[in-house]
């Protein structure tokens, strides 16, 4: 079984890591787009290509990011990014499109700016063109959060068939990380997309690019420039004035376009669109003053002292936190460790709330996480490893990304891939994995989000790569169903299952928002006949490191001189084959391997007989990557049938897709098969 799929596929779509060293001569040209804004005449409403479809609700005409860098007022430079959009509208699906937002970050006196916003609409008329300008009383301004202001504006007169363009500016002094480029769109078509960037070389940018389309434009030249930069007055010197200085430097430019570059199309069992469209990342990795060279989150072991660094991180790692971590559980005279970690890991899965599962860059003040028993899955899982380490359990926190995030690349840290932080605790020599700010796990349990590749535990002592793949994870599932009948024509029976790890969390999180009365009155509708169901209850709700179990008695009085029935009932089937698209270009991403029984053990309805049963089969997957067995038999008045699916395998290669797809083809089509009862 192949583990190691989700970094040969990232290979495989030119994911390139480079640095931003100057390198002399043009590597590919074309002609650069004809573009100026404000310039819409009549004919930019005929648009014609190769890569429109009738079914695109609208087009991305032009679209382009051009990043430079001025000196600023704290003795170093800021970046200067600016967004420009041209797009058509042709139906009212995408209209969200012309409401734009504009976060800006600030923390104590570091503020990015917006300038220079212009936006304006267009209308065909009778062969006239008619615009209408957005006015700066239409930019509205809404507060995220303590550090996140967006601006908001909306683009005046859409309508069917309007063109509509924008343009905005962004001054940042945190030049960590210049704005990424998505060269490709999830829904639109994109006519032409462009990136250009202009770097003093007293900054080196690694540079990510990911994508399957070769450019249609790259190119590289050399320049120079002045920046003016203030350096701040020594305020403990009295009389002390700022000081302007004027910094000349090379600048390494570059171009990469894109044309005609057709809509990523989802498709079924997709982690993240992040993981395959066609973009460009960069991320400061170093910085030259005049004097020195310093690294900047070039290597691993770098990241790991960056997050170290921060306080939150070195309180949950300390051992000798007593001074602010009082009253922990788990001190009653405790048998073992494991005991202790779980009387912990409990108590704050059932008295913490996590307000933020999306932010796990942002520090946290664990003090005040312990005392208000609230905070960010950050907060949370660290304060998790600080009372771990508090009782002399060995605790680390790991940083990963989720499955909706994208990929993390094992090679090279990139700082806003991270959103999510777990726990991983060693005890009597077993590592457990945990995540206390998720009310549904069991202790040494993970949402499947998490298993999504590369993790990266921080220690200050020993930092550790950690892999976490989905094919490393089974879910099995066993359900029973027994029918029996009487002499009215009622037949009746019990029916249980017990789910898989994840399907059992997925039920907790249902029935935490819904009463099971009206869980089960929803599961009726997945019969394909009336049914009644009675007696129903679910076990282990509550015992989170145990599967959920379903069961119930259900009963249905089948009426007619023949009756159809379906041996395999509600969601038990597979209604329909997940995979339709006749061919595919990305990896097929199921969440975990498949082990799945059912078993059915009925009489013959009174008064009647067989007059169809489906027939015994067995088919496999590319030989040992998956199976499915249908058994079926009839002795006397009884039928018996037993049902295995396999999957033995998570991700699939775009070659594996055709034998994938005609093999849950097989699996539907035998479980429509129905048992035909005729009336003697």
């Amino acid at each position: 079984m192949k583990t190691g799929y989700s970094f040969s596929t990232i290979l495989k779509r030119s994911i390139i890591i480079s640095c931003f060293i100057f390198c002399s001569g043009i590597v590919f040209c074309q002609k650069e787009a004809d573009f100026k804004f404000g310039n819409v005449n009549a004919k930019d409403f005929d648009v014609s290509s190769s890569i429109v479809s009738p079914d695109d609700a609208a087009i991305i005409l032009y679209e382009s990011g051009y990043t430079h860098f001025v000196g600023n007022k704290k003795a170093w430079f800021s970046y200067v990014y600016t967004c420009t959009r041209r797009i058509k509208i042709i139906n009212k699906k995408a209209f969200d499109l012309a409401t734009v937002r504009i976060p800006l970050y600030s923390k104590d006196d570091n503020t990015e700016e917006l300038s220079d916003v212009k936006a304006v609409t267009y209308t065909l008329s009778n062969g006239n063109v008619t615009s209408v300008a957005l006015s700066k009383s239409d930019i509205f301004s809404e507060q995220e959060n303590k550090n996140i202001t967006v601006k908001k504006f909306t683009l005046p007169g859409i309508q069917e068939g309007s063109i509509f363009e924008y343009t905005y500016t962004v001054t940042s002094p945190y030049t960590f990380s210049i704005p990424s480029w998505r060269f490709q769109s999830a829904e639109y078509p994109v006519l032409w997309s462009e990136c250009k960037v202009s770097i003093p070389s007293a900054l080196t940018y690694i540079l990510i690019h990911q994508g399957f389309d070769s450019f249609y434009l790259k190119k590289s030249s050399q320049g120079y420039q002045t920046y003016m930069v203030t350096k701040p007055a020594d305020k403990s010197s009295l009389g002390m004035q700022d000081e302007q200085l004027s910094v000349s430097a090379v600048t390494n430019n570059f171009v990469w376009a894109q044309k005609d570059v057709k809509p990523f199309k989802p498709e079924s069992y997709i982690s993240s669109p992040e993981n395959y469209v066609d973009k460009i990342e960069f991320q400061l990795s170093g910085t030259y003053n005049g004097e020195s060279q310093s690294a900047v989150w070039n290597t691993w072991q770098t990241a790991c002292k960056e997050f170290f660094d921060d306080d939150d991180f070195q309180k949950a790692t300390a051992h000798d936190n007593a001074w602010w971590i009082k009253d922990v559980p788990g001190s009653a005279n405790p048998q073992n460790n494991l005991d202790v970690a779980k009387e912990i890991y409990y108590y704050l899965q059932n008295n913490y709330t996590c307000s933020d599962t999306s932010d796990a860059l942002r520090p946290t003040d664990l003090v005040d996480v312990y005392k208000k028993q609230k905070g960010s899955v950050r907060g949370i899982n660290l304060l998790l490893t600080a009372m771990l380490n508090n009782k002399g359990i060995y605790a680390q926190p790991v940083m990963l990304s989720t499955k909706e995030n994208g990929f993390l690349n094992p090679n090279y840290p990139v700082r806003d891939k991270f959103d999510y932080l777990i726990c991983r605790a060693t005890i009597n020599g077993q590592t457990y994995l945990l995540d206390a700010a998720d009310p549904v796990l069991g202790f040494g349990k993970l949402p499947v989000k998490c298993f999504n590749g590369y993790a990266r535990v921080i220690d200050a002592n020993r930092p550790d790569s950690l892999y976490l793949f989905s094919d490393s994870l089974k879910e099995t599932v066993v359900s029973n169903l027994f029918l029996s009948n009487d002499s009215t024509g009622q037949i009746s029976g019990a029916y249980k299952s017990t789910l898989g790890e994840f399907q059992s969390q997925n039920i907790r999180r249902e029935l935490a928002a819904v009463n099971e009365a009206d869980y089960f009155k929803r599961l009726t509708k997945n019969y394909s006949f009336d049914v009644n169901i009675s007696n129903a209850s679910v076990d282990s709700l509550e015992h989170k490191e145990l599967p959920v179990g379903i069961q119930y008695n259900l009963s249905f009085k089948p009426e007619g001189d023949i009756i159809y029935f379906n041996p395999v009932v509600g969601t038990d089937m597979i209604t329909g084959n997940p995979f339709k698209a006749a061919e595919r270009s990305y990896p097929v991403e199921i969440p975990f391997c498949i082990y799945k029984t059912y078993i059915l053990s009925m009489q013959v309805p009174a008064g009647y007989k067989v007059d169809e049963l489906p027939k015994s089969a067995r088919v496999t997957l590319n030989g040992n990557e998956g199976s499915f067995e249908y058994l079926v038999q009839q002795n006397d008045d009884q039928i018996q049938m037993l049902i295995r699916l396999k999957i033995n395998k998570a991700t699939f290669e775009p070659e594996d897709y055709e034998t994938l797809r005609n093999f849950y083809a097989s699996v539907v089509e035998k479980e429509s098969e129905q048992i035909v009862f005729k009336k003697q």
